[in-house]
């Protein structure tokens, strides 16, 4: 078997069902990860924060801009666009960009291409400081549809840092780890069942590309080893280079399969199938007929 890739239940059990309606020898096996996250930051108020942050006249401008911001009767939607406006006067041309294309079929032109791609990562950059942002809020009980000149004086900030420029005995210095226990499910494949690549139905082609072309290269080289038998006895060496294919060479797209690195394994694939025999290092099919494998 050799494994396909690692994916959550969901894909795993579509990747899977596809197959097995295809046709081939497939497995899932689930097994726990742990993924641990840790994090810095200084907490306090922003008059405590002044010197002990770098660049805290950034965050003093983002604070500016929430006191702007926070107005009576405003709608969430509202704040956020105010918000991104205020930071950065350019976010409406980047909204309207990704809203542009976000549920249209059409095709960008290349210097649209560019500005989505510059629209997108500028949306990252504002996302960090809207979380930041949401952390003020919600440390210092604000309500964005309320008057909140008081609470927003001198409020508790939260700012990520490297712990190692401060002190330990730091008072405001906080660090948290976050451990993530996740189930993932590998999916694995028989190898020698991947000669039936061309049963996999489109759906599986287009949903899952990459998936699509380890089954398709496999199956080609075992197809290939299976249809094209040598005559009589090779050794490991000889079957290694039996195990390189080039398909469509002398064509504008070309598919190159090496398995020469694994030969040793691959016929051990065969061998199980009842296509070669293996004794130590020398190999030979089992049955030629016309220069054709009878085994399939």
């Amino acid at each position: 078997m050799f494994k396909l890739g690692e994916y959550d239940e969901e894909d795993s059990k579509a990747i899977v069902q596809h197959l097995k309606d295809a046709g081939f020898k497939v497995d899932a096996r689930s097994y726990l990860t742990v993924l641990t996250n840790s994090q810095a930051f200084l907490e306090g108020r922003q008059s405590e924060l002044k010197g002990l942050v770098k660049d805290m006249d950034v965050y003093e401008h983002y604070m500016d801009v929430l006191r702007s911001t926070v107005s009576p009767g405003i709608t969430h939607e509202e704040f956020k666009d105010r918000l991104f406006i205020a930071l950065d006067p350019s976010w409406k041309d980047v909204k309207a960009m990704m809203e542009k294309y976000s549920d249209s079929s059409m095709e960008p032109s290349e210097e649209d291409a560019e500005k989505i791609f510059d629209a997108y990562n500028k949306l990252v950059e504002m996302t960090d400081v809207s979380d930041f942002i949401e952390d003020v809020i919600i440390l210092n009980d604000i309500d964005i549809d309320q008057p909140a000149k008081e609470k927003l004086k001198n409020p508790i900030l939260r700012i990520e840092v490297d712990p190692e420029g401060y002190d330990s005995d730091q008072k405001l210095l906080k660090e948290w780890t976050h451990v993530g226990l996740n189930k993932v499910y590998e999916v694995y494949i028989d190898e020698f069942s991947t000669r039936i690549f061309r049963d996999i139905d489109e759906e599986f082609q287009e949903n899952y590309p990459d998936e699509y072309m380890q089954i398709l290269g496999m199956g080609l080289l075992i197809e290939d080893l299976v249809e094209e038998p040598s005559v009589g006895k090779v050794d490991l060496e000889s079957f290694a280079k039996r195990c390189t294919l080039d398909i469509g060479e002398d064509e504008e797209a070309s598919i190159i399969i090496d398995g020469s690195m694994v030969a040793a394994d691959i016929a051990k694939v065969l061998e199980k199938n009842d296509v070669v025999k293996v004794k130590g290092d020398v190999i030979k099919w089992r049955a030629v007929d016309g220069g054709k494998g009878q085994k399939n």
